[in-house]
C-alpha cells in the first residue's frame, strides 16, 4: 500500500489501531514505501503503532497475528 497523504483512509486506520494499542495489542502497520505525509507518521508514533516498510512488489505480505 503507498500513503500519499493524511486523508479519511488513514484517519480511520489510526483510530482503528490506537484502539488495539489501548487495549494491550501491539499493532504494525505495513507500507510498500513510506508514506509521506509527516503529520501522520508522528501521530502513528505518538499512538504507540510501529510503522514497517517491506516492499512486497506486487506480492501478498505475509500476514501478522495480533498477540
Amino acid at each position: 500500500m503507498h500513503c500519499t497523504k493524511f486523508g479519511g483512509t488513514e484517519r480511520f486506520l489510526l483510530e482503528l489501531c490506537r484502539s488495539q494499542v489501548q487495549s494491550g495489542k501491539r499493532v504494525v502497520v505495513q507500507y510498500e514505501k513510506r508514506p509521506e505525509s509527516n503529520l501522520y507518521r508522528r501521530e502513528l508514533k505518538r499512538a504507540g503503532i510501529e510503522l514497517q516498510v517491506t516492499k512486497t512488489q506486487g506480492k501478498p505480505a505475509i500476514s501478522l497475528v495480533a498477540t
